[in-house]
């Protein structure tokens, strides 16, 4: 959880905005609580510098420095969307992030399963 206020940057459709924080325990944790309180955070992102509690896979603990970049975005589908339809999608948005970060700023970039994208 954190106390400070975001950064608020609107986006163009279909996504709306990016909300920025320096701290957070958790950039998913921050969008599951929304999503609890009623907030629709379909093309919503929350990113943070540092993350004090980041989560992995099967809920093993994620060092998540500062100086990263620490990103959970709710993907902008219609309300309809079957849920089964997404499940590759952290994957491809790692691909795709990966080889943008290769193309445009000539460094190495590996994608750590299934969504964590390392570079250096």
């Amino acid at each position: 959880m954190t106390t400070d206020a975001p950064i608020v940057t609107p986006l163009d459709p279909p996504w709306r905005e990016v909300r920025f924080f320096t701290s957070l325990d958790s950039t998913q944790a921050e969008a599951l609580r929304r999503t609890a309180m009623g907030e629709n955070m379909r093309g919503v992102a929350i990113q943070s510098e540092l993350q004090t509690r980041g989560r992995g896979r099967l809920r093993h603990g994620w060092v998540s420095e500062a100086g990263g970049l620490y990103v959970t975005a709710g993907l902008p589908l219609p309300a309809a969307a079957r849920p089964d339809a997404t499940g590759w999608a952290p994957l491809a948005a790692a691909l795709a992030c990966a080889e943008t970060i290769e193309d445009r700023l000539g460094l190495a970039a590996h994608v750590k399963w299934p969504n964590d994208i390392l570079v250096r």
